[in-house]
């Protein structure tokens, strides 16, 4: 073959390329994205680095959702050019498809090196460190946005999210105003901007922007469902009903809604209907209740299957006071013939490893033996189809090992007066923390002077520290290394008084007389307008009467101490 012949067909073949860019341009502007895709890997049969053949397959790829294609048809794109910032921007989008989030984030960084005035890539990068939980990063970069375009509504909204998060609640409020300022029909930042007054115990206000994001758009679900959770906190409980409906009138099978409406009931004492709406939250993929930590081959136990001579793997799935609340129904499964393991968190292991009706007891994360039935712990009280008349009592068998016992006389020193344990606050990352949790100088003033007090909180703030050491309240510490002992030292008290938190739950399990305080709106479990609880025979619940106020029942606990002393 000559060369001249050779060169000449290397013409012709050449010569088909606009040819087969044209066509393809063509379907594709027709969304004929197959055959588009077809003259586009034509061309590029002959041109392996065509850069609109390249260009075109990548969004063709990305249209199709078909990502892991896109991404090798950018990276080719990147090897002719190195500086595209579009080339950047579409691959962090897709690879943020991806999940593939620490190499989106690097995609977008390299957007804004070659063109750092495009304020699209500093909102994409602040989304991708908020989904990072990357929160305060992520607000400088949603700063940086607005620097270069000051009206930007996206970067406003976005920037209140992370915001709220970071609990720097007037900032995201004020954030959220000026997005809507900017966008006065954007119904989304209405409601977001509900969630953060809610969080911020501004209910009213929360109620009226929530109302405002309704009247704009009549369907919109979360705005119904927040209204419902603004309302329950007000105890306008029958609004928070209706607005609960509306919600799940719009979105019937929406397990967020349904799950609300379960705590509804159960807090009327409907326990029948609220056990069946506490289930919803195994179906929610984002739920803050129930973690989904693992899937299971065998069946989820349904309260009829015969369990005789099976085994069944029981998992706490909540908080630790949870736990150690709902174990009272270990026994009652063991009843059912079957031997159970049980799965709870690493630091009551020890606690409630004589548990009644338990088997095996194991810490997440330890290999789980063979099982024939799974079932989350709190799902017991709905398959055992609990009422008020029939709650199982407490568990019993809560361990406090007696050398424990022994090591906190000591260290508790020589008993000069009644000794009662006090908690004042929760964890700071539960959701209705700020709500339930009160300031220790609220407290402290009202206790009078006949009983020593014992502080049973690990971690406490500095000026809660210099609080304890001005009025001589003991406090220990990192001493408590774990719940044993945190146990041990409750079970030498002779009160507990604790806001709603896992120690009054310990208490109240180790039957020390404990006195909770219960905020406005409270914890389904603590039901409406009693002074004691089905669940724990030796509580005494203090309510607050006021929204934000402990004032009526911090002199309520001052009044029965003085009669005690």
């Amino acid at each position: 073959m000559s060369q001249e012949f050779t060169s000449n067909a290397l013409e012709h073949t050449n010569s088909k390329i606009p040819i087969y860019l044209s066509r393809g341009y063509e379907a594709y502007c027709l969304g004929n994205l197959n055959e588009a895709a077809s003259f586009y890997n034509s061309a590029l049969h002959v041109d392996p680095k065509n850069w609109d053949a390249l260009k075109y397959l990548a969004d063709i790829s990305v249209k199709l959702k078909n990502y892991p294609l896109a991404v090798s048809y950018l990276y080719r794109l990147l090897e002719i050019n190195r500086n595209s910032a579009s080339v950047y921007n579409t691959l962090g989008y897709v690879l943020k498809q991806l999940n593939r989030l620490e190499e989106a984030l690097t995609s977008y960084f390299l957007v804004i090196s070659v063109t750092p005035d495009f304020p699209d890539a500093y909102l994409s990068c602040g989304d991708i460190l908020f989904a990072l939980k990357r929160y305060d990063e992520a607000v400088g970069i949603y700063d940086k946005a607005i620097a270069l375009k000051p009206n930007y509504f996206e970067a406003f909204n976005n920037r209140g999210v992370a915001l709220k998060e970071l609990k720097k609640l007037d900032e995201a409020i004020a954030s959220y105003s000026k997005a809507i300022e900017l966008r006065p029909d954007a119904y989304e930042a209405y409601n977001n901007r509900g969630d953060a007054l809610i969080a911020s115990k501004r209910l009213d206000e929360a109620v009226l922007s929530i109302n405002q994001a309704i009247a704009i758009k009549p369907d919109y679900f979360k705005a119904y469902n927040n209204k419902g959770n603004a309302l329950i906190e007000i105890k306008k409980l029958d609004e928070a009903f209706h607005s609960y409906t509306q919600a799940a009138l719009i979105e019937p099978t929406n397990p967020r809604v349904n799950f609300n409406l379960g705590l509804y009931h159960l807090l009327k004492a409907n326990f029948k209907d609220g056990w069946v709406g506490y289930e919803a939250r195994l179906m929610d993929p984002d739920s803050s209740v129930f973690t989904r930590n693992r899937s299971f081959k065998k069946p989820l136990w349904n309260g009829k299957d015969d369990l005789r001579g099976k085994t069944i793997f029981i998992y706490a799935e909540q908080g630790l006071g949870d736990t150690i609340q709902f174990s009272r129904y270990i026994a009652e499964v063991a009843k059912e013939g079957a031997s159970v393991i049980f799965e709870v968190q690493k630091s009551i292991l020890k606690l409630l490893s004589s548990l009644d009706g338990v088997t095996t007891i194991l810490a997440k994360g330890d290999e789980v033996p063979p099982f024939d039935y799974q079932c989350p712990l709190l799902s017991l009280p709905a398959l055992f189809k609990t009422e008020l008349t029939n709650i199982p009592p407490i568990a019993r068998a809560l361990l406090v090992p007696e050398n424990k016992l022994n090591e906190w006389v000591i260290r508790l020193g020589k008993r000069v007066k009644p000794r009662i344990g006090l908690v004042w606050s929760g964890s700071t990352i539960h959701k209705k923390d700020h709500f339930r949790s009160l300031n220790l100088s609220e407290l402290i003033h009202l206790l009078p002077p006949q009983f020593e007090y014992i502080s049973l909180q690990k971690e406490i703030s500095s000026l809660d520290e210099d609080l304890l050491r001005k009025n001589q309240i003991k406090h220990f510490g990192t001493e408590l290394n774990d719940f044993t002992d945190t146990a041990a030292l409750t079970q030498l008290m002779d009160l507990v008084i604790s806001v709603d938190t896992s120690v009054a739950h310990l208490a109240a399990t180790l039957s020390i007389p404990t006195w909770i305080l219960i905020a406005y709106s409270p914890d389904w479990r603590w039901l409406l307008d009693r002074t004691d609880s089905p669940w724990y025979p030796s509580v005494k619940l203090y309510r607050q009467t006021e929204l934000n106020s402990w004032d009526t029942a911090l002199k309520q606990v001052k009044l029965d101490l003085e009669k005690l002393a």
